[in-house]
């Protein structure tokens, strides 16, 4: 059904649009469809688009990960399953001080950049051997 559906809206969408659409590739993100289509994406594309309530997002040069390069994430909690900076505070002895900078942070009492610089200057000095104790 979620198929006919997607087929459905595409085709009125081309159909509006008046240009072939080449779909190079598609995939699943939790409950979202995700397709992505050759061709750049103009402010007409775009308002049709969202006039057919679909969400639209231009893609710029995408990395293959294949090419080396450098690959800028957030990791904790999100691709791994801790917070490293809470682990390594702990093996250097600065956890505690760690954590009441963490939640200044999430009562609002300061920023990201702030936060993240409180917490690293914790570990100035810091024996760099821990870092192989955290897996």
């Amino acid at each position: 059904m979620v198929v006919d559906w997607i087929n459905n809206v595409l085709t009125q969408y081309q159909s509006k649009l008046g240009a072939a659409m080449v779909i190079v590739a598609a995939w699943c993100v939790e409950d979202y469809q995700v397709i992505r289509l050759a061709g750049s994406l103009t402010a007409r594309a775009t308002r049709l688009a969202h006039e057919a309530q679909l969400d639209v997002a231009p893609l710029g040069k995408i990395p293959h990960l294949r090419t080396p390069g450098l690959l800028v994430m957030d990791m904790d909690s999100t691709a791994i399953q801790i917070e490293c900076i809470d682990e390594i505070a702990k093996l250097a002895g600065t956890g505690e001080r760690v954590a009441e900078v963490t939640e200044r942070a999430m009562r609002g009492e300061l920023d990201f950049t702030a936060s993240l610089r409180s917490r690293v200057a914790t570990l100035k000095g810091a024996d760099a051997n821990i870092l192989q104790q955290v897996a």
